[in-house]
């Protein structure tokens, strides 16, 4: 994984949920601030951005991305997952082992 700089405060396997896709690329409408209009067709790679807000700027520690390749490992790389099986009404019965999942994921997300 390359260092993350731009980083989502908004994961975007969640924003993908509500988006487009075409050419394995996801879109959504976003209210532009600065222009005070809606886009269309804005890339989920860049909403809800800043740079480097979960960057860890201490000498300190050796990997100043960890929170982020963390977060992307732990929540976005199980989240499409977790959000495709409590949709899915064909799914009654969960083993404790994706319960597990499920909680750790949601606690990443909640604290």
């Amino acid at each position: 994984m390359s260092d993350p700089v731009k980083q989502h405060f908004i994961p975007r396997s969640y924003l993908k949920n509500f988006a487009i896709e075409k050419d394995n690329n996801f879109f959504l409408e976003a209210f532009n601030k600065a222009t005070n209009k809606v886009d269309h067709f804005i890339n989920v790679n860049n909403l809800c951005v800043k740079k480097n807000i979960y960057t860890i700027n201490n000498e300190k520690i050796n990997d100043k991305y960890a929170l982020e390749k963390h977060y992307a490992l732990n929540v976005d790389g199980i989240y499409p997952e977790i959000y495709n099986a409590l949709i899915d009404p064909a799914i009654t019965h969960i083993d404790p082992e994706f319960k597990t999942k499920i909680i750790v994921c949601l606690f990443i997300i909640l604290f």
